[in-house]
């Protein structure tokens, strides 16, 4: 996975990308990832984070805090439901799912 830094309450911390989403309906968005810890392994629960993506003026992504518990809700449904649906794809085409 890509590794990128971020700050956090005012400290740079490494994550962990898992994926962008990109919903063109609603013209949102978002990354999810979460931190890289230096005692990470493979068995280390991790937590899924989420943040909002705005492109600036000069073009460049800039990630961007959400702000509100309804949009991290709303974000967290648009993960759920886009994994659902490979999640269902291969299911569809005879292949095994994690559930």
């Amino acid at each position: 996975m890509k590794e990128f830094k971020i700050i956090i309450d005012g400290e740079e911390k490494n994550a962990e990308l898992v994926t962008r989403l990109y919903v063109d309906e609603l013209g949102l968005e978002y990354i999810y990832y979460y931190i890289k810890e230096n005692d990470d392994s493979s068995d280390t629960e991790k937590i899924l984070l989420v943040s909002g993506i705005e492109t600036d003026e000069n073009g460049l992504d800039k990630i961007i805090p959400i702000e509100t518990e309804e949009e991290r809700k709303l974000a967290f449904k648009i993960f759920s439901d886009a994994y659902k649906d490979i999640d269902d794809k291969i299911e569809d085409l005879g292949g095994e799912n994690n559930e």
